[in-house]
């Protein structure tokens, strides 16, 4: 009986160890073809690049950056063995002590639990075998881990190893980690960081610092106790790097940070112009016309205008309440590792309590306490009901919040050692805006934003959106009557007048912002102020059919009904058409086609395509032999330089004397023009100095009203200079130069005649085609023109009548 259970245990061990023997060399004797991760293509993605030539964001078919060993710091390397495989570098794919260990702690607990992989095991995990936990795929790894160390050297499998394992946050291997984690390329970071980022590997949702900054801390801590353990730092090392504060990126991926919309609209072009192949496999590299620095403070200005005009609107409660239970466990909360907070920066916090007669309130924000006073809730008191929200009694910012209410808040000034956090109160913002920057000498798009937030929503305002310019459309209807003979000084009626439609039954009578007719006013100042009537009455008399012909030479491509409104802004155009065509005024009459690419270089060096600003094109001496560059986009003439001229110059009287005065602030040359739309759905501004135009755009994706009084000049102006104002600082004060065939002469401001050199009368300097001016005391040919009679027969639409500004 003992010999049996003797023969039976011994079968027990041998049968499964001889099994085990002999599918570990049939499974080395069936290796992968390891040699061919030696020619994986390390750019194999696509990168566009700005004007500068900085990185502006990557094209790749998951977030994966692949670059040479020798970019890999040494120090990253250490925190990697430190805290993966201690013994890499010496042993030959497996680690027996470590796969020991697993046994035994897998033997007590009866399942798989630990793996004891190698660095090696891990690469041959990622390439060839599924995740699943059995002990015939651990014996594969082992046997393909043999194989992989026979076939390639070490560097190449560290290298294969920090390419491709995944770090979470969507990040496959160490430079997209260092992207997505802290915006860094792994050149760039400090110990603390690498450490972290090392730590991410055994399980990257649990120590993510994004979703866990204590743990990613504790993982971090053990990284380099383990580093200090193995001698690659020193203790003194390892404190100082554990006090060094850690800036952690948002959770939206780096790849897109810098000009998402941008960005976006390059990748879908790529994809429509050489598909997915050559964009994600191949790699492109892709140099844009775009400016960071430029981008940057478009990014900012569209946010700290849409804030402004959101808290306007007032304010819409708290985002949630949470439980008097939950704030008790907040209260008592001891501090941990705290990761620093940004000065400027908006976070959410929960309300723990009320000091009415200090006059805060106390905010739980990033374990930590800070104080919001009330006097930065004042812009609060005014409401916006919601369903949830409709306090009946609040009078005082007191009466406001409530204790466990979670709010946004600003940091306005960071903790000391005098002064405790203090924090301001935010909402983030319903309405949406649109900014768009270029040269309108050469058409390059320099800065772009098609939204407030690219994570919220991807859709590009600034190219696809089409929206009713109201006013801003203006400028195209006086330039195209200028071409008919009109002046600054032509002088129009500014008075009631009705237009019926085809059936004679239903009248349309065009109204003033203001309600009210002036009577006689000069072509100028119908612009710059505004003036409705007087618009209709210029399209009146130039035709609509030749209106129509001159928007298609501008650019203008969106569908427009043939319709006497469209002289105050009806038609639904896109950013991108609004600022083409006053870039054709900014630009001496030529149009420049706007341009988003420069070059594309194939992997290879290849220029498969390369975009120029127009270019004068000289003639050559037909015998003399050159090589064929690509073809330059020709000037293209829309308007004479003459006219171009005038129109600047009328619309820089907007901005001296009418509705974009607040422009006045840059103190320099600045031509525009603003736009409201019908129920204050859309606001604009278009403006430009010689050599940068920027439109701005700012209203609901429903076409919500913004407010009464939400104008262009209000809502979209500000944006605008915040904009111009950071943009032009390092350019000198440039004016607009006046061509041959034009003359400048000082005219009564309201007449628009020669100025008689009156001590009190009010002059300004005119442009006028030479021939043209008009002379003393003599009445406008156009002023006896029939603007003041109706259209018969027109085309009948309800227009807005309140798109003054």
């Amino acid at each position: 009986m003992a010999s049996y259970l003797i023969y039976a245990f011994l079968f027990l061990i041998f049968v499964p160890l001889l099994s085990g023997t002999s599918l570990f060399f049939y499974y080395s004797y069936r290796l992968p073809d390891f040699k061919s991760l030696k020619d994986q293509n390390l750019n194999s993605y696509s990168v566009v690049y700005s004007e500068e030539d900085e990185v502006v964001g990557k094209f790749l078919m998951d977030n994966r950056i692949p670059i040479p060993y020798e970019r890999f710091p040494k120090m990253l390397i250490h925190t990697f063995i430190a805290a993966e495989d201690a013994e890499f570098f010496q042993h030959r794919g497996v680690d027996y002590r470590g796969i020991a260990r697993a046994m035994l702690k897998n033997m007590i607990a009866g399942r798989i639990v630990q793996g004891g992989s190698t660095i090696t095991q891990q690469v041959t995990k990622t390439f060839y075998l599924t995740p699943e936990k059995s002990f015939l795929r651990k014996l594969k790894e082992v046997a393909y881990a043999f194989g992989l160390e026979r076939s390639l050297n070490k560097e190449e499998i560290l290298a294969l190893y920090l390419n491709n394992i995944y770090l979470g946050n969507g990040a496959y291997g160490v430079e997209a980690a260092s992207e997505s984690y802290f915006n860094k390329r792994v050149e760039q970071l400090h110990l603390g960081e690498m450490a972290l980022i090392a730590g991410l590997v055994k399980a990257p949702s649990r120590y993510s610092p994004i979703n866990n900054f204590k743990k990613a801390k504790d993982r971090q801590a053990y990284v380099l106790n383990r580093m200090a353990n193995l001698g690659f730092i020193s203790q003194e090392q390892k404190e100082k790097t554990l006090r060094t504060p850690l800036k952690i990126q948002s959770k939206g991926s780096a790849y897109f940070s810098k000009a998402p919309y941008f960005t976006e609209f390059i990748r879908h072009q790529m994809e429509r112009k050489y598909g997915k192949e050559k964009l994600y496999r191949e790699g492109l590299r892709i140099y844009t016309t775009i400016d960071l620095s430029l981008q940057r403070i478009a990014q900012r200005s569209i946010e700290t205008g849409l804030r402004e005009l959101d808290k306007r609107q007032g304010f819409r409660g708290p985002i949630q309440t949470v439980s008097s239970k939950e704030i008790k466990a907040l209260s008592n909360k001891k501090k941990g590792a705290l990761s620093p907070l940004q000065q400027s920066e908006i976070y959410e916090g929960t309300i723990l309590s009320k000091d009415d007669l200090k006059r805060f309130y106390t905010v739980w924000v990033e374990d930590r306490k800070g104080m919001l006073p009330f006097s930065e809730v004042l812009w609060a008191l005014r409401i916006k009901p919601t369903p949830h929200f409709n306090p009946q009694k609040v009078k005082t910012p007191g009466d406001l919040l409530n204790i466990g209410d979670v709010i946004h808040v600003r940091v306005k000034e960071l903790a000391t050692k005098d002064q405790p956090l203090v924090l301001t109160l935010e909402q983030e913002p319903l309405v949406q805006g649109a900014l768009l920057c270029l040269d309108p000498k050469t058409g390059y798009v320099k800065a772009m934003v098609g939204g407030r937030d690219f994570s919220e929503s991807q859709f590009n305002r600034a190219i696809h959106s089409r929206r009713q310019p109201g006013s801003a459309f203006k400028p195209f209807i006086y330039a195209a009557a200028l071409e008919k003979g009109y002046t600054p000084s032509t002088i129009l009626m500014d008075s009631p007048v009705e237009y019926s439609d085809h059936d004679g039954g239903t009248y349309w009578a065009p109204k003033n912002y203001d309600k009210n007719f002036i009577g006689p006013i000069t072509f100028r100042n119908a612009l710059a102020h505004s003036r409705n009537v007087a618009t209709v009455k210029i399209l009146e008399d130039i035709g609509v059919g030749h209106a129509l012909k001159f928007l298609k030479r501008l650019g203008i491509e969106s569908p427009i009904k043939r319709d006497l409104s469209i002289a105050l802004g009806t038609p639904g155009v896109s950013m991108l058409e609004m600022a083409t065509g006053f870039g054709i005024f900014a630009n001496g009459g030529e149009r420049a086609t706007p341009i988003l690419i420069k070059k594309i270089v194939t992997m290879q060096g290849e220029v498969i395509e390369e975009n120029y600003p127009y270019v004068e094109m000289e003639e050559e001496d037909e015998e003399e032999e050159t090589s064929e560059p690509p073809a330059p986009i020709l000037k293209e003439r829309i308007l004479s330089p003459q006219n171009a001229f005038i129109m600047t110059h009328l619309l820089e009287g907007v901005v001296q004397h009418g509705t974009g005065q607040r422009a006045k602030v840059l103190g320099r040359p600045i031509a525009g023009k603003t736009g409201t739309s019908n129920d204050y759905a859309d606001a604009w501004f278009i403006g430009y100095t010689p050599s940068l135009l920027t439109g701005v755009w700012v209203g609901f994706d429903d076409r919500t009203s913004l407010g009464k009084d939400e104008t262009g000049a209000r809502s979209a102006l500000p944006i605008w200079i915040f904009f111009m104002d950071q943009a032009l600082k390092n350019i000198p004060i440039e004016t607009f130069k006046p061509p041959p065939g034009i003359t400048l002469i000082s005219v009564n401001m309201e007449t628009g005649q020669p100025s008689r050199g009156d001590f009190q009368e009010e002059t300004i300097l005119e442009a006028f085609i030479d021939g043209s001016i008009p002379k003393e005391k003599e009445e406008s040919e156009k002023a006896a023109s029939p603007l003041g009679s109706p259209l018969g027969g027109s085309s009948f639409q309800d227009p807005f009548s309140k798109s003054g500004y």
